[in-house]
């Protein structure tokens, strides 16, 4: 494989994560399939780890003055519960099928939301505990398999009719929190390498230059418009993830 096509795709995810990260959700769902264009997956996500973690401490620290802590504290339990549930799942279920489950949910749900003017006709008044837990348990799940949790999050908060600002801060920290949990996972798996970390290193000034740059699209973007490009990347991530699991 050429050297620039290796090293592109590289950079195209840690910036497609950067800018996930500096609010605009969805994106960084893309991040480790596009790498896996040109590595093993597994490979793809121990790189993209210690980047997601570095980024997670700079939009965190943006946002901060808006997470809703109640949503917040009814997804992260059950995100715990998620990530180390993936370490046994991993050894007994194909991958493809989490990645299969997921394409279809964000699909349909990114779909439904375009069609009704990017707002839905749904709400669920305050966090319910078992809907919450579930979202934060799949979402672990996924995240912890293929760095791919963002669709059930994204569905639940958007269901709470958060402002744009809180719809981010919340997503934002859930992530980081699971990020740092899901280190210990990967250790455990032995998915981390002189190697990987070597190239986690390299590609982290992107990395972080990208985080900026979502941090300032986001503030200017209008709150109307960040809900319709949230349903459309459902939308596109879904098809992206359908497809990894066609090929």
């Amino acid at each position: 494989m050429a050297e620039y096509l290796y090293w592109g795709a590289m950079l195209l995810a840690v910036m497609l994560s950067g800018l996930s990260k500096g609010g605009l959700a969805g994106l960084g769902m893309l991040a480790t399939p596009v790498m896996a264009l040109v590595m093993p997956p597994l490979q793809a996500a121990a790189i993209m780890l210690p980047i997601l973690v570095a980024q997670d401490v700079f939009s965190m620290w943006s946002f901060r003055a808006s997470v809703a802590w109640d949503l917040l504290k009814v997804l992260l339990p059950g995100a715990v519960i998620g990530i180390f549930g993936a370490v046994g799942l991993a050894q007994v279920v194909e991958p493809i099928v989490f990645v299969w489950i997921l394409g279809l949910i964000s699909l349909a749900f990114g779909l439904f939301g375009l069609a009704n003017g990017g707002r839905g006709r749904f709400q669920i008044r305050r966090a319910g505990l078992l809907l919450g837990a579930s979202a934060g348990a799949l979402a672990g799940l996924t995240s912890a398999i293929a760095h791919a949790g963002a669709p059930p999050v994204q569905i639940y908060l958007l269901s709470q009719k958060l402002s744009k600002n809180g719809f981010v801060a919340t997503t934002v920290f859930f992530f980081g929190v699971t990020n740092v949990l899901k280190l210990p996972a990967y250790m455990s798996m032995g998915l981390f390498t002189v190697d990987s970390l070597r190239l986690s290193a390299i590609l982290m000034p992107a990395a972080i230059g990208a985080t900026f740059l979502g941090i300032l699209v986001v503030r200017w973007i209008s709150a109307e418009r960040f809900v319709t490009f949230v349903h459309a990347s459902l939308c596109g991530v879904g098809l992206v993830l359908i497809y990894r699991a066609m090929v």
